[in-house]
Order: C-alpha cells, then structure tokens, then sequence
C-alpha cells in the first residue's frame, strides 16, 4: 500500500527504481574485470610492443649552399658537432631520398628535449632545366612540422620516453587507420585529413640522416589548445568545453579502436586546426594487451610501468607505479582520467604561476573532487573563483574522477552523460 492506504501504482514503482538507482554507485561499463578484480590484476600483462620504426634517408643542404649532409658527415666528430650547434638557428633543406621532395625548415619553434621543433615547407623538385647543376624547388604551399632529434642526445638519455618509440607508436596507428580504410573501401586521406577526421595527429614521414631524426606531421595553423587560454587570460563555458569534448573523446575513440593507451593525455598535448582539436605527443603510448577467451578478445591490465606523463594530469594509478609494489593499470581508465582533468583545466581556465593564491584554490579544489568530494568544494568555487557548474557537470566531474578506476565513467558513459 501506498501513502494514504492508497494501492501503490505503476508510477510510483518507477519513480522508486529511479531513486534508488540514483543511491547505487555507477560502475565503469568498459573495465576488464570479468574474473573480478585481484583475479584480473594477477592476471596483468606487459604491454604489446611496436614494430621497429621504418625511418626514411635523407639529406641537408644549407640553403644557397650546395654542401649537402653526405659532404658534412666526412668531416671530423668534432667538426659535425659544431656544424650542427650552429645549424639549430639557419634554414636549411632536409631532401628526402628517392624523392622528389624537400623540407624546407624556415622557423625553429621551440626546444624540445631531443632537440627542436620546426616549421617547415613542403618543397617539390622543379621539372625546369638549368645550365649548371642547380636543382630548383617549388613551394608547394603545404607546411608540416619537423621535430628534430639529436641521435647523439637519443643515445645518452636515460628516459624511456624517446623520439623513435613515438615514431613506432604513430606508425603502428597510421597501420591501423590504413586498414579500417580497407575495410570501408575507402582510400586514405593525407595526413592533415586523416588527423581532422580521428582527431589524432597521423605521421606524415620518418627520416633519419646520419646525425638527426626527422619526426613530421601536419602542421596545425591554431597552435594549441593551452596557448588559447594562456593568450585569452579566460575560461571556456561550459558549451565551449562540450564543443571540445566532443574532439578529444572521438580521438580517445581512434586510441582505443587502435589498441592505444596514450598515459600522456593533458591540455598542452591538444592542437586546433580549423576548428577541430587533435591529440598529439605519441612519445609514452604503450600497446594494450588482449587475449582471447572462448573466441573473443579480453582487455587484460598493464603491468605497472613506472611514472609518467605530467603530475598534474597523473592518474593515480600511475602515480603509485613510484614505489614497489608498482600497480597494474587498464589503459582506457588511465586516459580517461586525463580526459577528466583537460576537462576541469578548460572550465577553471589557466592559473599563472606567479598567482600563488589562486593556484593554491585550484589545486586544492580539484584535490577535494578527485577524492569524491566535489560538492564540498562547489561553495570555495562559487566564492572564490566565480565559477558555477551546471548540476550535470558536477556529476560529470565527479564520475570521471573516482580514484577506483572501475568506478570511473568509460568513454561511452561520458558522451552519453
């Protein structure tokens, strides 16, 4: 019976069932816990290696100068070294090899940790007949970016994160695009296309000469994500943020299908380009494991791999790979986890460093909502900051940061939101 003696309807079964669904904890539909949970961690697997990277051969030319990189690597060790110190700020030509094709490297955009990062022109070999052994170049008005390793730098590090283990991460995944292109009967797009359409960055070459590594992809003309806000001194709304989600989750889609776990994924790895948004920085992707059972394929977890990534963007599940015992993890929480916090970063908006008072706020405000307590820190937002989140986005944060990584909402659980 109901309220009132009333025979207790149909409808207020319902609304009941509704009520106490909102009271259960929603699991993650997409973790591999099909044995439970300790039986799936002992059961964790290393993860699935890449083929070796296939590099091209090429040439430098110094521009207006015929000597080319051949000539130069004949000099004495110490001789290249200098040539190569002084060559980091001239344009020069990198030709590729069997090719009628030149890069032409016209401005050094910033350091990276192998070297540096350039933008290039693609250059096309001219079909125009000279007097002199000349070879004349085209513009072709295409650009691309060129991230120029030192192998000598390569050799001597000690970091697992290095230049040639991202070509084999973003070879492995042009592969796989390749074959769903297949599949579908459709050719493959150039690289610039294929990176809008999977919203991830698609190699465009791997070169190598005898001093450099040679790592080219699209060049993405909006520069990235994080400048936006860094530039704009602002926030994006809630609106603006959903527009991007949609773009990063599509890409984290391309990753999954791929068989990828990214474990870098943060706001200063996301490049805009004509209105889309694409993940880049393939460097500490790793090759999710399977195995097949009874004719279907498992998602098994990753044996811990030590930290990495950005701390403040860490999943707590690779934080604890610091110290033994290290844990095993399931790539797509991990990178889910990420998702959550380049979500949080787009709404909060860019904290300078110089600010320490709001840094503080912010720090400890996402500190108190990735522990579940995100509706204690609603008022320090409100107050605070003057950031007021809708109720569906206090949810959302709240499901994409549970520290149980089979309570954090899946790929599908978040679009769905």
């Amino acid at each position: 019976l109901g309220h009132n003696d009333r025979p207790l309807e149909r409808t207020d079964i319902s609304c009941n069932k509704k009520r106490i669904q909102k009271k259960r904890k929603r699991m993650n539909d997409d973790y591999p816990h099909p044995l439970g949970h300790e039986q799936e961690r002992a059961r964790a697997r290393d993860p699935i290696l890449f083929p070796a990277p296939d590099l091209g051969r090429c040439t430098r030319a110094a521009i207006g100068n015929d000597r080319s990189s051949q000539d130069r690597n004949n000099h004495s060790d110490s001789d290249s070294d200098s040539d190569s110190d002084s060559e980091e700020e001239e344009e020069h030509l990198v030709i590729l090899e069997g090719s009628k094709e030149a890069l032409w490297l016209r401005e050094n955009l910033r350091d990276t940790k192998y070297g540096y990062l350039w933008e290039a022109d693609v250059l096309r070999r001219s079909q125009q007949q000279t007097t002199s052994d000349e070879v004349i170049w085209n513009v072709t008005g295409e650009k691309c970016a060129v991230k120029r390793s030192s192998w000598e730098k390569i050799r001597k590090a000690k970091c697992t994160e290095k230049p040639e283990k991202e070509v084999a991460a973003m070879q492995y995944i042009k592969s796989r695009i390749e074959n769903w292109r297949n599949e579908d009967n459709i050719p493959m797009e150039p690289p610039m296309d294929e990176s809008l359409k999977t919203n991830v960055a698609v190699l465009r070459n791997a070169l190598t000469d005898d001093t450099f590594l040679y790592t080219v992809t699209p060049f993405f003309e909006g520069g990235g994500l994080l400048d936006g806000l860094i530039n704009e001194c602002t926030r994006f709304n809630e609106a603006e943020a959903r527009y991007c989600m949609d773009h990063i989750l599509n890409g984290i889609e391309t990753l999954q299908r791929a068989g990828i776990c990214h474990r870098n994924l943060s706001i200063e790895n996301l490049m805009i380009h004509s209105g889309h948004i694409t993940i880049i920085d393939m460097g500490t992707c790793l090759g999710i494991p399977y195995e097949e059972e009874e004719g279907q394929q498992h998602r098994r977890l990753i044996r811990g791999q030590g930290p990495c990534g950005k701390w403040k963007f860490m999943s707590p599940e690779i934080r604890c790979s610091i110290t033994p015992p290290i844990t095993p993890f399931d790539g797509h929480a991990v990178d889910m986890w990420g998702v959550g916090t380049i979500l949080f970063t787009m709404l909060v908006g860019f904290v300078s460093l110089d600010n320490e008072r709001e840094q503080h706020f912010v720090e400890n405000a996402f500190h108190h909502i990735s522990s579940g307590r995100i509706h204690g820190v609603l008022p320090f937002l409100n107050e605070r900051l003057n950031i007021h989140f809708s109720p569906e986005l206090v949810s959302l944060l709240q499901d994409m940061f549970w520290l149980d990584p089979r309570r954090r909402l899946s790929l599908d659980q978040v679009r769905s939101h």
